[in-house]
């Protein structure tokens, strides 16, 4: 354990008004890497991509290197509508020797690509809407997040099917 830098992170942390609940109970053999990414994904999630970024920029100054954090940085950077940054970072994720690395980059690479068409599935979908008389009751051209789209979508596909029978 780097006991520099777990005080550096917590100090960020509480800092910016988080509690670094993850950070809290580090043994003294520990390993970092389990609790930092942990961390950073509570920050993500909890609305901080920022704070997310900045966290895992000071880990990594502090020695902790891992594929795994450079995936974190580009799903908080991602979060960031910094896109292009993110893809970069997932192409290079996909030449590590880590298995489940390179298919965690893969799929992010994929969802990268099927967000950027979205804006033309959605052009088709309400064409199919108009031709049919349909309402959207869940679907809107708000919607660029691949996992809501595609849930808003089978939300959608489930009512036509209902209304059909």
């Amino acid at each position: 354990m780097q006991p520099e830098l777990v005080q550096d992170l917590l100090e960020l942390c509480r800092g910016a008004g988080y509690e670094p609940v993850e950070l809290m109970n580090i043994g003294a053999n520990a390993d970092l890497m389990t609790p930092v990414l942990k961390q950073s994904i509570a920050l993500r999630e909890g609305g901080s991509a920022e704070l997310s970024l900045v966290f895992l920029d000071k880990a990594e100054a502090g020695g902790l290197k891992s594929g795994w954090i450079q995936d974190n940085r580009a799903r908080a950077l991602l979060l960031l509508q910094r896109r292009d940054e993110a893809r970069t970072i997932w192409l290079d994720l996909q030449q590590q020797s880590d298995e489940t690395l390179r298919n965690v980059a893969e799929e992010q690479l994929e969802q990268l690509e099927v967000e950027e068409r979205i804006p033309v599935i959605w052009s088709q979908v309400q064409l199919m809407a108009e031709n049919n008389c349909w309402a959207f009751k869940y679907l809107s051209s708000d919607l660029i997040s691949y996992s809501v789209f595609e849930r808003a979508f089978l939300e959608e596909a489930i009512l036509a099917r209902e209304m059909d029978d």
